[in-house]
Formats: structure tokens, sequence, C-alpha cells
């Protein structure tokens, strides 16, 4: 069967599906401990997190980050840490995985509404390692206009999943050293036009 991706006029589906335990519990402590662990050498590469749409200072635009998976092929030697949970959501096309961790902050910051993928419609998960006071904030936008604000906390291995057309930003922690995230781009069929044909039911 020939996959035909959704054209990006395709309705942008409002709805934010949050899984709690959606991996093994030790697959957190494995995928923290290759990361961060002492002498494990991970790789971290420092970079600016937005750039365009920022509306924090210069000074907190910033994090550290790998890229495991970009434009369709790998492109990190470190792919075996992730192919379990890619496995777990079993996607017919993946487009880019990251990783991004941002250090503690004494303020908690909110770095800027943006989409990670632009080219093609699919679905973003945000999956995280460890519990803080973190966050991914959602603005959608409702029937009359408005905009709507939601807040997804940050909840150790909990995957978030929603419309990758949808803004987002993350929020910063004050309350652990660092907070770790995996960005996930993907297009997978079942679940893209499952929640556009809820959506449309709904709406009806």
């Amino acid at each position: 069967m020939t996959l035909t991706l959704p054209i990006q006029d395709t309705p942008i589906n409002s709805n934010i599906v949050v899984q709690d335990n959606f991996m093994p519990d030790d697959y957190c402590d494995y995928l923290i401990h290759e990361m961060t662990g002492e002498g494990t050498y991970f790789p971290w590469h420092w970079g600016q997190i937005l750039s365009k749409d920022a509306t924090c200072s210069d000074f907190r635009n910033w994090q550290f980050g790998h890229v495991f998976w970009l434009f369709g092929r790998e492109n990190s030697a470190y792919c075996h840490l992730i192919q379990p949970i890619i496995d777990q959501i079993n996607p017919e096309v993946l487009y880019s995985v990251k990783t991004n961790l941002t250090p503690w902050d004494q303020t908690q910051v909110v770095h800027g509404f943006h989409t990670d993928v632009t080219n093609f419609s699919g679905l973003t998960s945000v999956y995280y390692t460890d519990t803080n006071n973190g966050a991914t904030v959602f603005r959608t936008t409702n029937e009359d206009g408005t905009d709507s604000v939601t807040e997804i906390e940050s909840k150790r291995n909990r995957l978030v999943t929603f419309d990758n057309r949808i803004y987002h930003s993350g929020k910063t922690q004050n309350d652990a050293k660092f907070r770790i995230v995996l960005n996930i781009n993907y297009f997978k069929h079942s679940i893209f036009y499952y929640n556009q044909s809820n959506q449309s039911n709904a709406n009806s």
C-alpha cells in the first residue's frame, strides 16, 4: 500500500493526548543513565532554542540537545537508546527525534510558541524522562478566534501526543537540576486520522 501524507490544509486537531506509564519503568532509568551518567560520555551540544519568536531573553534562550534522527534518517551513533520508544510508537514515517536538556533556572521561563515541523502534517510526541515542575505549554485557537492555553506538567514516563501544527513551548523547571525530554515528529495514519474523525464527530 502506498502511504499518502495528509496535506497541510487538513483541519488542525486540537486534542492533546496524555499517556502515563508509556514505557516499562526501568527504561527511564536506562535512558537517564546513558545520557547523563558518569563515564557514559553522551554528546550534548549547546544550542539556541528558538531562532525566532522567542519570548524569553537571549540569556535564557538556550539548551543542550542531541539529534538522533533528522530528515527521515539516522543522525547519531546513539539511536539504539531511543529504539524501544520508537518501536512502541510504531510510526509509519519518522521525521525527526531530538532530546533536549534544560538546566535548573531560578526563574521559570516559557521560551516561545512554535511548531517543530512546518512542511508535513503529522504528529509530535514529547516524552518526559523525569518529574519536575517544568511543562509543555500549548496554545490553540477556539472557534470564536480566541486563544486557549493548556499546560501539561513534566512527569516521568509520560508521553504527550498532538497535531504537529499546534503551537507549543517548553517551560523550564526550578525544582530539579535538569529537565530532559524527547521530541519525536512522525506520521502514523491510524492516530492522525482517528483523531481527525473524533474531532469532526465532536464538532458535528
